[in-house]
């Protein structure tokens, strides 16, 4: 069982907070436009693990963003 859920069964409200459709839409076209992952989890109230997760899960290449140094 989750930590997610062992919160959940305790009455615990959770804070996190599940992106719409749109906001992934809005998201990848952000990442694209050159919009850190960190940046785009500020602008939609989540962690940027999470932004990280959902582009990949769309089939967003997370390289190296261009003009930063690896």
């Amino acid at each position: 069982m989750s930590v997610g859920n062992h919160l959940k069964r305790r009455g615990i409200p959770s804070r996190s907070r599940k992106l719409s459709d749109d906001q992934i839409t809005e998201a990848i076209n952000l990442y694209k436009a050159g919009w850190s992952v960190r940046r785009l989890g500020e602008r939609f109230g989540v962690h940027g693990e999470s932004i990280r997760y959902r582009l990949k899960r769309e089939g967003i290449n997370l390289g190296p963003r261009p003009g930063r140094a690896n």
